[in-house]
């Protein structure tokens, strides 16, 4: 585990820290919020020319060919300054796939290059249910065609970044395979039979809800062969757990942050509020729980980059030490600002909002440790 930046890791915290702090500071965020739009299309753009979109793409393939912990150090970013845009989506989950897929199918490289240019979104909609860590357990169904196409019913759960997105990806499982074959499809988000419904998360940004109705789909939307899908499930899903675990770290530095301000300005009985030896024991019992997060969220990054036989148990206990710390530092922050903290305007309880959606995403911290506890007995 590299506990320090690389030269090339600096630079991009440094342009996500530059770009955010000029065009999402908090008043950006509560225009965003009052829009009630899935993706500004103006910084969606500007993410793309950063390259951003672009992170976990090879250079051949236009990208920039950043490693986990590059995704990590732009989700930690994005994390910090509550950006609500669906990058984790599209760059981390969606990106490598349309990537890998390419090689076989002209669509998939179609929108990945209208990925890059910051022209289009993509939606992983693995989800079926809102609770859960078995990523295998689909309902959804698709159906062998002649023509080498898919027939896929089913239906998604509050599918991040699934109410904007122009494509979606949905993995289904192959009816009539009796080894529970996981196929990979493409399908347009103006697809016949698609309805979905927009819902708006706790941190602001958009999730929607699925019904695929005998959704057709053509061969050219086949992202990976059945036999192939289990194992390109789990890798997205490795993915997702890491950079979700990076964005509430995100989180949880800029709460801390602001915490420590106020707790020096403001003054009560005759003497700042960080002088009362009761919130200096609570905040650092915050900043305990940050740093075992901090150091989690890594251990996260390794499990994608050099993954071994215990990387989906050290996902697991990445997810529940974050998530844990999430809660935490979130509610603890309110605390600390007393009244304050409930109101809507100021900034800390939006990032309460932003750790508690970073916890439940992709199975919550109780929920990995369920599985956790099951897999050793």
């Amino acid at each position: 585990m590299n506990l320090v930046l690389t030269q090339e890791q600096q630079l991009i915290r440094d342009s996500v820290h530059d770009y955010l702090a000029g065009s999402y500071d908090f008043s950006a965020h509560f225009a965003q919020l009052d829009s009630k739009t899935a993706l500004d299309a103006g910084r969606w753009n500007d993410m793309a020319q950063l390259g951003w979109l672009g992170i976990n793409v090879s250079e051949g393939a236009g990208g920039i060919g950043g490693t986990a912990m590059d995704a990590w150090v732009v989700m930690e970013g994005l994390g910090a300054s509550l950006c609500c845009e669906p990058v984790l989506s599209t760059a981390v989950l969606s990106a490598p796939l349309l990537e890998t897929a390419a090689k076989n199918s002209a669509e998939a490289g179609k929108v990945l290059a209208q990925v890059l240019d910051g022209k289009t979104s993509v939606a992983f909609a693995h989800a079926e249910s809102a609770w859960g860590t078995d990523f295998f357990d689909l309902d959804t169904v698709a159906e062998p065609l002649a023509d080498g196409g898919y027939r896929i019913s089913g239906k998604k759960t509050l599918v991040p970044g699934g109410a904007g997105a122009q494509w979606l990806i949905v993995p289904a499982r192959i009816h009539g395979a009796a080894n529970g074959d996981i196929g990979l499809f493409l399908v347009s988000g103006e697809a016949s039979g698609l309805t979905r419904v927009g819902a708006p998360m706790l941190d602001g940004s958009w999730a929607a809800d699925l019904v695929l109705d005998q959704v057709t789909v053509d061969v050219q939307a086949v992202l990976c062969l059945p036999e192939a899908g289990r194992g390109m499930l789990k890798q997205v899903m490795r993915r997702a757990i890491s950079a979700q675990c990076a964005e509430a770290v995100g989180a949880m530095r800029a709460a801390l942050a602001i915490c420590k301000s106020y707790l020096l300005e403001r003054r009560q009985f005759g003497k700042s509020l960080a002088e009362f030896q009761v919130l200096q024991h609570r905040y650092v019992d915050m900043c305990i729980a940050y740093e075992r997060a901090y150091s989690m969220s890594l251990l996260a990054v390794d499990c994608v980059d050099a993954p071994t036989s215990e990387s989906d148990l050290d996902l697991s206990r990445a997810k529940v030490v974050v998530g844990q710390a999430a809660r935490k530092i979130g509610g603890d922050a309110i605390q600390v600002h007393g009244g304050m903290g409930m109101t809507y305007e100021y900034p800390i309880g939006h990032y309460y909002r932003k750790l508690l959606l970073c916890d439940v995403q992709f199975g919550s911290a109780d929920e990995h440790l369920q599985s956790l506890m099951e897999t050793s007995h």
